[in-house]
């Protein structure tokens, strides 16, 4: 074994990305003693390492609405379509793909968007509250979601209305109101129609938030973080999780959290616990701003692209697509080039000021539940128990999802009603 890495622990968690990170987390706060694997050689490296920046519970909605099926072929023959499928990654996502169309009905989306807004909100404020106390930068201006056609905003917007009586607070502007929020949006070299502010929402570099993660835990007298140790299998008898099998030997445990994003189900389906969950590949590139160049006061969501312009400091980091790519995880340039495209098309000015050549440009495969609602509960084996299949809401809902899961660990009532996302 790795020196140092013990034959038994009170919790293991399997994960060391933000939802490993933030159930640790969580579990400390309520006296238990974690033991945290991480396969890779840092936290953070996987979908949490150069994600879309953003805390947004103003995107409750799901990849899987009624009719994403059209968008999918669409996709396959070479059409502008907002998901992007890759014939050669059909036949390894066929029963995850089944399970997405097949959740696509308008009662699954309604009851998605309400369990993922209950869970955004509510981790959104313990973030910010672990923020503020720490002194992590995590900017609260707010997202703004604009639109070049009147269509697609009425549609956005009847989404946000249905959240509006359960705490979603947005304004609707038109194109003025848009470029008062953020005046260089004037110059845009498409029509805006008008957009959606949502002031609740904020901003963060979701890897540095692990690290001071990792920090705090480290510091802590019941934390211990192994990283380069990989989980084999999960072992169970008798009806009980009781032991993982790792790269360095055996550990025994009480309890076993599998909050190892895509490798969850290789963990966990071997158990009879099978968790549909699949990899969406997004990209993203982040640049450095010259010094002349002012941030953007916002993040701006071009919704008609899906993709994204995040001001980070003196960076922005532009983000999104979703590719069906199988666990391809390169970086393609045409997924980079609709990033860039999306900039030249809403900020053309700051465009041209740019320099892309020192940028870091990043792919990375969010874990996308079938249903488009993240898997956070007891499994059918006593001392098991998951924290994954999160989207594109993995930022958002980490602090929350790591919150729930350690009350039902510890026997707490939890602070919302965690039946929408038990396994």
């Amino acid at each position: 074994m790795t020196a140092g890495l013990p034959a038994k622990a009170n919790v293991v968690v399997i994960g060391g990305g933000l939802l490993g990170l933030s159930t640790a987390h969580a579990l400390a706060e309520r006296g238990r003693d974690i033991l945290l694997l991480e396969a890779r050689d840092g936290v953070g490296q996987e979908a949490s390492f150069a994600n879309g920046a953003m805390l947004t519970p103003s995107m409750a909605d799901p990849w899987n609405a009624p009719g994403i099926w059209r968008h999918a072929v669409r996709s396959l023959f070479g059409g502008r379509s907002a998901i992007d499928v890759r014939w050669a990654a059909l036949p390894g996502a066929a029963r995850w793909g089944l399970d997405f169309l097949r959740a696509a009905t308008s009662d699954g989306y309604a009851r998605a968007i309400a369990a993922n807004f209950a869970l955004a909100r509510y981790s959104t404020g313990l973030t910010l509250e672990f923020a503020r106390a720490r002194g992590f930068d995590l900017s609260a201006s707010g997202t703004m979601k604009v639109f070049s056609d009147g269509e697609a905003l009425a549609a956005a917007r009847s989404v946000t209305t249905g959240l509006a009586d359960k705490g979603l607070a947005c304004r609707v502007l038109d194109r003025d109101g848009v470029i008062a929020v953020e005046s260089r949006l004037a110059d845009a070299a498409v029509s805006i129609a008008g957009g959606l502010y949502f002031p609740d929402d904020a901003i963060g570099d979701a890897h540095s938030f692990c690290r001071v993660l990792q920090g705090v835990l480290e510091a802590s007298s019941v934390a211990r973080i192994f990283t380069g140790v990989g989980v084999k299998r999960i072992i169970a008898d008798g009806g009980r999780a009781y032991a993982v099998e790792t790269t360095q030997g055996r550990i025994e445990a009480r309890d076993i959290v599998v909050a190892a994003g895509l490798a969850s189900p290789g963990l966990t389906n071997p158990l009879g616990l099978r968790l549909s969950i699949g990899p969406v590949k997004g990209y993203s590139e982040t640049i450095d701003l010259p010094e002349d160049v002012a941030p953007l006061r916002v993040g701006i969501i071009d919704e008609v692209r899906h993709t994204g312009i995040v001001p980070l400091g003196r960076r922005i980091r532009l983000v999104g697509t979703a590719e069906i790519a199988g666990h391809d995880p390169r970086i393609r340039p045409v997924g980079i080039a609709r990033l860039r495209a999306s900039l030249a098309a809403l900020l053309p000015a700051l465009a041209r000021q740019l320099d892309h050549a020192p940028a870091q440009p990043w792919a990375g495969l969010r874990p996308v539940s079938s249903d488009g609602v993240p898997r956070i509960g007891p499994s059918r084996l006593a001392g098991l128990w998951v924290n994954t299949g999160h989207s594109h809401l993995g930022w958002t809902e980490a602090m929350g999802s790591g919150a729930l899961l350690a009350d039902m660990m510890t026997g707490a009532r939890p602070a919302i009603d965690p039946s929408p996302y038990r396994p």
